[in-house]
């Protein structure tokens, strides 16, 4: 998948919805889960096929991480956490198990 560069978080969600990834995920104690269909994932279902960061305006406290999710049965979605002193460390440890599609130029 070719990089993708975006101006802003808002830029980036408002493309990646048109392009079908609509829907959100939080990480729960059994895996991934889907907040409409209440699915839960392991992580050898799920692929991140682009990662971004955005900094915040005022701060770099304000910086957030934008994952964007493939699901082994076709659910397409996102996933938006928090960076720096306030990030999720139990997410981290999931993103580990999880396939990242690399980044092509």
């Amino acid at each position: 998948m070719k990089i993708k560069r975006y101006k802003s978080l808002k830029e980036a969600t408002t493309t990646l919805m048109s392009e079908g990834y609509v829907h959100s995920f939080e990480l729960t104690k059994a895996g991934l889960q889907c907040l409409k269909n209440k699915k839960i994932y392991p992580a050898e279902e799920v692929k991140i096929v682009e990662h971004h960061r955005f900094e915040g305006i005022d701060s770099t406290d304000d910086t957030v991480l934008l994952f964007v999710m493939e699901l082994e049965d076709g659910t397409k979605g996102l996933n938006i956490s928090t960076y720096g002193a306030y990030y999720d460390l139990d997410l981290i440890g999931f993103i580990d198990k999880v396939k990242i599609i690399p980044r092509k130029n």
